[in-house]
């Protein structure tokens, strides 16, 4: 009869546990569904002030020029980037940040720069740049490299335009130049030919001629 109390005992323990684990479990899995309507509600919020700061930005002023072995193309510097944009996103709470990170390998140096707007309630959107080779030796080529990097993800994350839209120049540029090459290897083809026609030796017959 001890025994089977017992038993009993335990069955009842196990349920009472049991039910007790699965009522915990539906409180947390609805604890995780509010908190993820929460997380959607906190970045729709983040996204329309995103969205009103962006409506005001004007194209960054282009006020520093590079000169190409072909080319000279003007672009903005970051400051011009972010004396277009900043404002207007501080205006809606939206704070802009930039620092980089140094990876070494037997193969060197490289650099990346991370890109993040943050907002008020906590929120924040971050871009990480693709890693650039740094030379710890060539300081002016690697500062000049997370700067290039810097411009770059900065117009990116905030969808403005900060450098002359040339696409269409450059890829006719390009275009020419690959037909040009294309006619010139045309012409040392047929020039070849027209050589080697002109020095072929003409067959000779070895077959007798038969007299009828």
């Amino acid at each position: 009869m001890e025994n089977t109390t017992e038993v009993a005992n335990m069955i009842q323990s196990m349920m009472e546990r049991t039910i007790k684990a699965e009522v915990e479990l539906a409180k947390a899995e609805m604890k995780a569904e509010m908190d993820r309507e929460n997380l959607r509600k906190d970045y729709g919020e983040f996204y329309e002030a995103l969205a009103r700061a962006q409506a005001k930005f004007e194209n960054p002023k282009k006020t520093k020029l590079a000169k190409g072995k072909s080319y000279d193309w003007t672009y903005s510097s970051l400051a011009d980037i972010l004396a277009a944009t900043e404002p207007h996103l501080n205006a809606e709470g939206i704070f802009f940040s930039q620092h980089t990170r140094f990876n070494s390998s037997g193969l060197g140096t490289t650099v990346v720069v991370i890109t993040e707007l943050m907002f008020k309630n906590g929120l924040k959107i971050s871009q990480e740049s693709h890693p650039l080779n740094y030379n710890l030796n060539m300081h002016q080529e690697a500062r000049s490299k997370i700067s290039y990097l810097r411009r770059c993800a900065a117009t990116d994350i905030l969808g403005v335009e900060g450098e002359e839209d040339d696409d269409g120049q450059f890829a006719a540029l390009e275009v020419a130049q690959a037909n040009k090459s294309n006619n010139t290897r045309n012409f040392e083809n047929k020039s070849q030919k027209t050589q080697n026609v002109a020095t072929e030796k003409p067959s000779v017959s070895t077959t007798p001629s038969v007299k009828k």
